[in-house]
């Protein structure tokens, strides 16, 4: 189930991504892409929205979420902002994650990079 969340973590580690010759990248627009990966039986796509620098500045895809009963697959999406550079790498350091449920928005986490290590 966090097969869609680490895809939708790429943009903080996007080097990483040159590593999973199983992701499968498709240009949706001139503003948008979307990658797919399938690890074992479990295939999940989220798609990536890009302002006019070429910053991404969402992704997005459907993700399980608890309830009383079980599990509930639902729209979900990281918002990312404040992008900057680290040794070279341009990548979101503000971001916001949050489910689209029937009832509204639910946002449930928000965090903020205040530093980066890269190590060889």
């Amino acid at each position: 189930m966090q097969l869609v969340r680490s895809l939708a973590e790429l943009p903080w580690i996007p080097q990483f991504a040159l590593t999973l010759p199983e992701l499968e990248w498709k240009d949706t627009n001139d503003s948008a892409f979307r990658v797919r990966a399938t690890i074992g039986n479990q295939e999940v796509s989220v798609s990536f929205e890009l302002d006019g620098d070429g910053d991404i500045i969402r992704a997005s895809g459907k993700r399980y979420y608890d309830v009383p009963a079980g599990f509930v697959k639902a729209p979900w999406h990281y918002d990312f902002s404040d992008h900057r550079n680290y040794d070279g790498v341009r990548i979101p350091t503000s971001a916001v994650a949050a489910y689209d449920k029937p009832d509204g928005q639910w946002v449930y986490w928000r965090g903020k990079i205040t530093s980066v290590v890269s190590e060889p």
